[in-house]
C-alpha cells in the first residue's frame, strides 16, 4: 500500500507518544468544534446538491440489482480505482478527556433522541473503572464509548470483560488497522490498534473494535472473517447514515472504509435488498473485477467456530430474530446473505449519496476470474497473531 509522509514520533512531557504528520483531512463533524467547520459545510452543501427538484425523478428511487457507480473515485482507494490520489494519513490533533465527553455526549444525545443525559452518560462510559484499566488511551476508550445507544453495544460490554485484557496503539508490520493477541486460561486477548491511525475520527476505530470483539479467539478462519467483515460494514455504513461527513475526510481509513462499504452497498438482489454472495454485475463498476461482497474471502471450505455473545446480539439486531446460540458457519453465512434487515432501503440510498454513487449509464459487464483477498483490496482487516 503506498503512503507518503511517513510518521516522525516524539514523547511530550506527560509520556503521550505525538505523531507529527501531514494530512488531507482531520477529525470530521465532531459536534461543537469548529475546527472542523469546513467539513460540515463540505457535508451542508452536499445535502443541498442532494435534493431533487419538485417533479423530477430521484434516480436512486429504485435501486434494484444494478451496481452504483461512484462519481468520486478519490474517496476509494488506488488497489481499487487507479490513479486515485495515495493515502494519506489524518492530521494531527490533541483533544482532552472533556473534549471526548463533551463529543459523546452530543453523539449519544442525537441517538437517544435528544435525551439531555447525554453528558453523565459519556461521562460515567468514558470514566468507567474497567474501561479505563483495558484502555488507558483516552481515544481508544472513546471509540469504544461512540458504540453506546447502536447496535453494536455489547461490543462496548465486552471491553469491560476479562474476555479483552488490553486494548492500545502499536507499530505493526501491516496494514491491519488493528492485530489481536488471543488470551489463555489465564488472562484474556490484548488488541494492538495500528498507529498509522491515530489520529483518525475516533469512530473510524469502531468496526476495527467491533471485528476484534467479535474474533479475539482462534481460529481467524474464512468464514469467521466473511461473518465479521460482513457485520462491521453494516456497522460503518449506520455511521455513515448518521454523519455522511466522515466519508469525505479523504484519510487512508476512511477511503479504505468507503472502499469495503462500495462492496456491500453493490452487493444486492434484483429487489434492492443487500445480500452478500449474490450481485448483479461488478460490485467495483469501472475497478478491480469483483463478483459480490463474500468473493475474496476463501469461506467456504474454512472451518466454523464457536460463537459468543457479541455475535449472538448484533445477529439479533441485524436479522430482527431472537438468536440463543451462535457460530460462524454456513449458516450464519446464510442468515446474514437472505435475511439481514438491518440497513433499509431508503438508508442505502443515504449511503449511496455520502459514496456520491449514482446509477451508471451503461450496463456493467460481469467479472472474470477470482477476487483479489481483502488485504489486496486494502479493505481495513483485523489480522491474529498468536504465541
Amino acid at each position: 500500500m503506498k503512503r507518503r509522509n511517513e510518521p516522525q514520533r516524539e514523547t511530550t512531557d506527560d509520556g503521550l507518544t505525538v505523531t507529527r504528520r501531514a494530512a488531507l483531512g482531520g477529525l470530521a463533524g465532531l459536534v461543537g468544534m469548529s475546527a472542523f467547520g469546513d467539513v460540515e459545510a463540505q457535508a451542508s452543501d452536499a445535502e443541498t446538491d442532494d435534493e431533487t427538484a419538485e417533479g423530477v425523478d430521484d434516480p436512486l428511487d429504485d435501486l434494484g440489482g444494478r451496481p452504483l457507480e461512484p462519481t468520486d473515485r478519490d474517496l476509494f482507494v488506488p488497489s481499487v480505482y487507479p490513479g486515485t490520489p495515495a493515502l494519506a494519513p489524518a492530521e494531527e490533533y490533541y483533544w482532552s478527556e472533556r473534549d471526548f465527553e463533551t463529543f459523546l455526549a452530543a453523539l449519544i444525545s442525537r441517538r437517544a433522541d435528544g435525551n439531555p443525559n447525554g453528558l453523565d452518560e459519556a461521562a460515567e462510559a468514558l470514566d468507567d473503572a474497567a474501561l479505563a484499566d483495558t484502555i488507558p488511551d483516552v481515544r481508544l476508550r472513546a471509540a469504544v464509548v461512540a458504540m453506546r445507544r447502536t447496535a453494536v453495544e455489547e461490543a462496548f460490554d465486552v471491553y469491560r470483560t476479562p474476555a479483552i485484557e488490553r486494548v492500545e496503539f502499536s507499530t505493526l508490520p501491516t496494514d491491519a488497522v488493528a492485530t489481536v493477541v488471543p488470551g489463555d486460561d489465564r488472562t484474556g486477548a490484548r488488541v494492538y490498534v495500528n498507529y498509522a491511525y491515530e489520529y483518525e475520527d475516533v469512530r473510524h476505530f469502531v468496526p476495527a473494535l467491533l471485528n476484534a470483539a467479535l474474533c479475539h479467539a482462534p481460529p481467524l478462519s474464512g468464514r469467521k472473517r466473511l461473518v465479521a467483515h460482513a457485520l462491521k460494514t453494516l456497522v460503518y455504513g449506520e455511521i455513515v447514515v448518521e454523519s455522511p461527513e466522515l466519508a469525505w475526510t479523504g484519510t487512508e481509513l476512511a477511503r479504505r472504509q468507503n472502499t469495503e462499504l462500495l462492496a456491500r452497498v453493490n452487493t444486492r438482489d434484483e429487489d434492492g435488498d443487500l445480500r452478500l454472495l449474490e450481485s448483479g454485475a461488478n460490485v467495483y463498476p469501472h475497478g478491480v473485477p469483483m463478483t459480490s461482497f463474500a468473493a475474496p474471502f476463501s469461506w467456504q471450505d474454512s472451518p466454523s467456530s464457536p460463537g459468543n455473545d457479541c455475535l449472538r446480539a448484533l445477529l439479533t439486531h441485524v436479522t430482527g430474530r431472537p438468536w440463543s446460540e451462535t457460530t460462524f458457519d454456513t449458516v450464519t453465512v446464510g442468515w446474514l446473505d437472505y435475511q439481514q434487515r438491518y440497513l433499509s432501503s431508503p438508508e442505502v440510498r443515504l449511503l449511496a449519496k455520502a459514496l456520491r454513487l449514482t446509477p451508471p449509464e451503461e450496463p456493467i459487464p460481469e467479472p472474470e476470474g477470482d477476487a483479489p483477498p481483502p488485504d489486496a483490496l486494502d479493505w481495513p482487516t483485523i489480522s491474529m497473531r498468536t504465541y
